[in-house]
């Protein structure tokens, strides 16, 4: 999913990608591009959950959330919006089969003022985001396969014996799918049957080699 193809496909200028961090409690930006990108990276980076009532609002359902003009809507954090300028905010979930994981999303800023998206449009954002998320679930299984051969024996020793806590194994397995998701994200411009998965099986052995090597140092 490509700034080239939003801006042909809906006419938006900027788009971002969020995942939720393990405790849930906190989104975190794993890419920006459009304008005033060091803004976004300086005010944005991290989001809080709790307290803000769009990003509560936008969780608790499973479709995608538009603020017209986050200017006079009261529900998006209103320092973050004063710093960035924000006017129309789209978020469409992404979204792994057992869990949330984050938000793909679209909109407008400052001089741009307010322009929600059109039926047409919100569809077309909905497709793009499935499409990212059936890239993900690609990969999650390819991340299982080759875990298989050793996270069980890896992390579930530790874990027996106490050398690594279950939330500590949670985070390490959800930071490496995170990565795994900057992988998509850079090739999200294809189709999913086009995208590389023999080379996707490379990046996951090596995502997964680094987390045994975490686990080993006790990060």
């Amino acid at each position: 999913v490509t700034r080239r193809e939003i801006r042909e496909s809906t006419g938006y200028e900027h788009v971002w990608f969020y995942v939720l961090e393990p405790d849930l409690q906190h989104g975190r930006m794993l890419a920006f591009a459009g304008g005033a990108e060091n803004l976004q990276w300086e005010h944005a980076q991290t989001i809080r959950v709790e307290g803000d009532r769009m990003v509560e609002e936008f969780l608790r359902g499973d479709q995608p959330l538009v603020i017209e003009d986050a200017q006079h809507d009261p529900r998006p954090n209103k320092e973050i919006v004063a710093k960035l300028g924000s006017r129309t905010i789209i978020n469409v979930p992404l979204a792994l089969i057992d869990s949330p994981l984050g938000a793909f999303g679209t909109g407008t800023f400052g001089d741009e003022g307010p322009r929600p998206p059109t039926p047409a449009e919100l569809d077309h954002l909905v497709a793009m985001a499935s499409q990212i998320s059936v890239a993900v679930a690609r990969i999650r299984r390819l991340a299982d396969e080759e875990g298989a051969r050793f996270g069980i024996a890896c992390a579930g020793s530790r874990l027996m014996t106490g050398a690594l806590s279950a939330d500590k194994a949670r985070g390490h397995i959800r930071d490496r799918l995170v990565e795994l998701v900057g992988l998509v994200v850079k090739t999200a411009d294809r189709e999913p049957s086009r995208v590389d998965y023999a080379l996707m099986r490379v990046g996951v052995a090596g995502q997964l080699g680094d987390l045994r090597e975490e686990i080993d140092r006790g990060d």
